[in-house]
């Protein structure tokens, strides 16, 4: 053979097969062409389960049982798959021309006769995994490929608020760094907190479509002005939602979803409590902290102790009370932004 498995060594194949010699003899074929990184199943309902632990790259499928059991574990293995293709290779007797037909309208890519040909099913392997491995390595540049191309997206997204004032993006910079820090607080993973963080730069994009007199006015607004106003939450979410992007489509929950209150009074839903998605919970009390401490055309910058003892006082009401403790808990890092 030209190529060895062991070019492939760090891909991984599940065997699921109820028959233990069976199961023992594959895995020791594999290991002796090179291939490591091999797990076998031999109870049928741990299968789903071990598939979503291991996450494998290949599954060779041999189970003794009725066809039609057989073929129902491949769709449950399908229905939990995450990936866009299930490489997976079935091993069956060869006068079942009927459960050939019915593996690969479902979307097994290989059935094998038996008696298995060792040499066949090392060679179906091979290019099994090499597929596999061109297949991952064409998603992963595609992946990079989309998220530089949505990063320059928000680039552009948040240019066009900072051309509403230079507080504007100040502001804009120090809520991303709150929400970020509230993000850890809540022992939320490092790759979320930051996603959230990035995404709540474009919390008040639909602020862009309101007009300069409202955003301008000096004095407060009247009832048909902040009527006006309020839409600037669903504007950034119809402008985000015409685009793709996972940290895009977070920022257009945030714009949606930060002036919502814990206690439903907030808008443009009512929505309360848990129903407000955590990504807008987060920038709800930075933005709101923030705005405290900028002065406006309205309004006089509060002292610091009187915008820290409103949000205190707001936890329940306007905002989540877990966050809020842990708003407090990290008051000394939040501080430091304003330094």
């Amino acid at each position: 053979m030209t190529n060895n498995l062991s070019d492939y060594k760090d891909l991984k194949i599940l065997i699921i097969d109820n028959d233990s010699t069976n199961s023992n003899f594959v895995e020791q074929l594999l290991k002796n062409e090179g291939y490591q990184k091999i797990k076998s199943v031999l109870n049928v309902r741990e299968a789903p389960q071990t598939y979503l632990d291991y996450n494998p790259d290949l599954v060779l499928l041999d189970l003794e049982i009725p066809h039609e059991h057989c073929l129902a574990i491949f769709e449950q293995l399908q229905a939990i798959n995450t990936k866009s293709i299930l490489p997976t290779i079935l091993m069956m007797e060869a006068d079942d021309t009927h459960c050939k037909c019915e593996a690969l309208n479902l979307g097994i890519q290989h059935v094998i006769e038996k008696p298995i040909n060792h040499n066949i099913l090392l060679a179906t392997i091979r290019n099994m995994l090499r597929l596999t491995d061109s297949y991952n390595k064409t998603q992963s540049l595609l992946s990079s490929h989309m998220q530089k191309t949505e990063e320059k997206l928000i680039e552009s997204l948040l240019l066009s608020i900072k051309l509403l004032g230079q507080e504007t993006e100040r502001h804009i910079q120090r809520v991303s760094e709150i929400v970020y820090i509230l993000a850890m607080g809540l022992n939320i993973d490092e790759a979320s907190a930051r996603s959230y963080a990035k995404a709540s730069q474009l919390h008040d994009i639909g602020k862009t479509h309101i007009p300069a007199e409202i955003l301008k006015k000096p004095t407060r607004l009247d009832v048909d002005e902040w009527t006006i106003m309020k839409q600037h939450t669903l504007l950034g979410e119809q402008i985000l939602n015409s685009f793709q992007g996972q940290t895009i489509h977070i920022a257009s929950i945030i714009a949606r979803t930060h002036h919502e209150n814990w206690d439903g009074t907030g808008y443009p839903c009512r929505l309360s409590k848990n129903r407000i998605h955590i990504a807008g919970r987060l920038p709800a009390i930075a933005d709101v902290f923030d705005a405290l401490l900028m002065k406006r055309p309205y309004k006089d910058a509060w002292k610091l102790e009187t915008a820290i003892d409103y949000i205190k006082t707001e936890s329940g009401k306007k905002f989540d009370p877990a966050i809020v403790n842990v708003f407090v808990n990290q008051l000394e890092k939040i501080i430091a932004l304003y330094n």
